[in-house]
């Protein structure tokens, strides 16, 4: 085939073929990502960000935003910590 024409219908920018089967890719020597299962979703790394941001905006402010924040922060990451282990 000449380098214009098109092959399965894809083609890249640089005229080489797509693999658009990823089980073909796989069985070249490619493996499975590890872990196959992802953990579940959780809202405790939010509320750890959310803690860490009160920290750094007590520290501009008022030791009790600062306070709440580490609270926060500790209480979130304990949960989260306790979530992965618990899978």
């Amino acid at each position: 085939m000449a380098n214009g024409d098109l092959k399965n219908g894809k083609k890249t920018a640089h005229g080489e073929d797509r693999q658009e089967n990823i089980p073909e890719a796989l069985a070249k020597g490619w493996e499975n990502a590890v872990p196959e299962q992802l953990p579940k979703p959780t809202y405790w790394p939010f509320f750890f960000a959310l803690g860490l941001t009160f920290v750094l905006w007590g520290i501009l402010t008022m030791w009790v935003v600062w306070v709440a924040g580490a609270g926060i922060s500790i209480i979130a990451l304990a949960g989260w910590v306790k979530s992965l282990n618990d899978e």
